[in-house]
C-alpha cells in the first residue's frame, strides 16, 4: 500500500511537467535539436502513469539500429519504410506481447515487465536503460497500448518464466491507454511474421504512435478486469511460464 501512496504522488508531480515534454518531443520529432525529448531527464507522460523521473543516457535521434551480424532485416516493400523486423531501435522499438500480458497488468502502479523467449536471447541481451517500447498485443487485439522505458537490462528469470526467461523492467511512459491504436490507425504498415518479438521503428513511425496514443483515456480498473477474465484463464500453453516478477520486490507481475 505504501508503494501504490508513493506511485500516486510520484505520478501528481509528474503533470506540472508534462504539458512542456510533450512539447518538446514534439518539436524534436519535427526536427528540432534532439535531447530534450523522450529520452532526457522529463519524460513525456499524461500525468497518468508518471513514474519515477529517471534521467536515461541520450543517444543518437536517427538511423542507428542494433542488427547483429546473421539477423538483419530489411524492409519489405510493402512494408513502412524503417521498420525493421527481430531489430531493436536506438531509440524506440515495437514490443510484442501476447493478450496474458493483461492478467496481471497493475494499473495502480506505473511499472510493467516485457520478456524474451530463449531462442530471442541475442535480441534481449541489446536492450539497455532508457530504450523506448511501444507495447504491441498481439492477436486478437493487435493494438498498441502505450509506450514504456527500459529501467534496465535484460536480466534472466528462467525459475520464474521458463519459456520466456529474460525479462526487461519497464516504467510506463504514456498508457497503458483503453482501447488502443491499431498500426492502420497509426498509418503503419507491418506484416508479422512467425518468431517475430521486436520491431525497431524510425522516430516519424514513433510519432505517429505517440499522437495517436496520447488523446485516448487510460485503463481503468473495471476494464483492466474484464481483460483479466477474457485472457487470463483457459490459455494452455500460454499460462505456463507467463509471469515475470515486478521490479521493486521480485514478486510476479505482467509479462509480454
Amino acid at each position: 500500500m505504501k508503494r501504490r501512496i508513493e506511485a500516486v504522488e510520484r505520478r501528481l508531480e509528474n503533470i506540472e511537467k508534462t504539458v512542456s515534454g510533450l512539447r518538446k518531443f514534439v518539436m524534436t520529432m519535427s526536427g528540432g535539436e534532439y535531447g530534450s525529448g523522450l529520452g532526457a531527464e522529463e519524460r513525456v507522460s499524461d500525468g497518468s502513469h508518471g513514474g519515477v523521473s529517471r534521467g536515461a543516457q541520450e543517444v543518437p535521434a536517427r538511423g542507428v539500429y542494433y542488427e547483429p551480424s546473421g539477423h538483419g532485416s530489411r524492409t519489405p516493400k510493402d512494408e513502412t519504410p524503417g521498420v525493421l523486423h527481430n531489430s531493436l531501435g536506438e531509440l524506440f522499438s515495437i514490443k510484442l506481447v501476447c493478450p496474458t500480458f493483461f492478467r496481471c497488468l497493475d494499473i495502480a502502479i506505473p511499472y510493467c515487465t516485457v520478456s524474451f523467449p530463449s531462442s530471442k536471447e541475442w535480441l534481449a541481451k541489446q536492450v539497455r536503460e532508457g530504450m523506448h517500447f511501444f507495447i504491441y498485443v498481439t492477436s486478437p487485439v493487435r493494438k498498441v497500448i502505450g509506450l514504456a522505458r527500459a529501467l534496465g537490462p535484460a536480466e534472466f528469470r528462467g525459475d520464474v518464466t521458463p519459456s520466456r526467461p529474460w525479462v526487461v523492467p519497464m516504467e510506463w511512459v504514456i498508457g497503458p491507454k483503453a482501447g488502443g491504436v491499431t498500426f492502420s490507425e497509426a498509418g503503419i504498415a507491418v506484416r508479422s511474421r512467425p518468431g517475430d518479438t521486436v520491431y525497431a521503428i524510425p522516430e516519424d513511425v514513433a510519432k505517429r504512435l505517440v499522437d495517436a496514443l496520447i488523446p485516448l483515456p487510460d485503463l481503468d480498473e473495471a476494464e483492466v478486469a474484464r481483460l483479466r477474465s477474457r485472457f487470463g484463464v483457459g490459455e494452455g500453453r500460454e499460462k505456463a511460464g507467463s509471469l515475470s516478477y515486478s521490479i521493486s520486490s521480485n514478486s510476479t507481475s505482467s509479462r509480454g
